[in-house]
């Protein structure tokens, strides 16, 4: 079972809403690969590295990526 369901109104803008928040996702966990570190939970400020920390670093961007594609695929896919 996927984490995200379908939009069940199917309007377009929060479907377009919707892949754009999920593209913005998937940016921020490969832009940190490239760049090694990852900064999660902006109030608390953690800030991961790949060298330093690698199981919490692989597992905060594995989880940004999860949800870009989540939003993704509940964006493209719609009402069933």
């Amino acid at each position: 079972m996927f984490l995200f369901e379908p939009l069940k109104d199917n309007k377009l803008w929060r479907r377009v809403l919707s892949v754009v928040f999920g593209v913005g996702f998937v940016a921020w966990g490969l832009v940190s690969i490239y760049l090694g570190h990852i900064t999660a939970f902006r109030h608390i400020n953690l800030t991961f590295y790949r060298t330093r920390d690698p199981f919490a670093f692989w597992l905060v961007v594995l989880l940004v990526l999860y949800l870009g594609v989540g939003c993704i695929y509940r964006g493209i896919r719609g009402k069933s």
